[in-house]
């Protein structure tokens, strides 16, 4: 069997077929600039913290998203008032350092961490790739009657 291969060249025919069926057909190429890639649901792109209907950030501080997080790029700083309440003094992600896994979103028991399909992350700085706690409510406010990946199936 292998000498018949070796002596009609039969895996070298099946290879060339393919690349002459593939070489007259139009490429599937998109033109990024001009034309918008469209994001399948579920994707997981940029972070968001969310409000709930009042206008208040859904955080709570539970420091659940951090625990979860394989790569540690989620850093969380807590206060307390004075009616024992507490209070999220500084919620970042270091985009540079993060996998965008989803298990941070998926740990939160409030659903106040959601990731949106915001896909253009492109950035020239350090700075740029750290997400604090005002950008991400921004992002939440931008994307609010978007599609999100808030880690349960839809």
């Amino acid at each position: 069997m292998s000498l018949v291969k070796k002596v009609f060249l039969t895996d070298i025919a099946k290879g060339m077929s393919l690349t002459l069926k593939t070489m007259f057909t139009k490429p599937v190429t998109r033109q990024y600039p001009t034309e918008e890639r469209i994001a399948e649901p579920g994707y997981r792109g940029l972070h968001a913290l969310l409000r709930d209907e009042e206008g208040n950030e859904k955080c709570i501080g539970c420091v659940l998203c951090a625990a979860a997080c394989p790569s540690r790029c989620i850093e969380i700083y807590t206060s307390e008032t004075e009616n024992h309440k507490k209070v999220v003094d500084v919620y970042e992600i270091n985009l540079l350092r993060c996998v965008f896994c989803g298990f941070c979103v998926e740990a939160c028991p409030v659903e106040a961490l959601a990731m949106t399909q915001e896909y253009e992350l492109a950035c020239y700085d350090r700075e740029c790739g750290l997400m604090t706690k005002e950008k991400l409510l921004e992002v939440g406010d931008r994307n609010q009657d978007k599609p999100m990946f808030l880690g349960r199936p839809d």
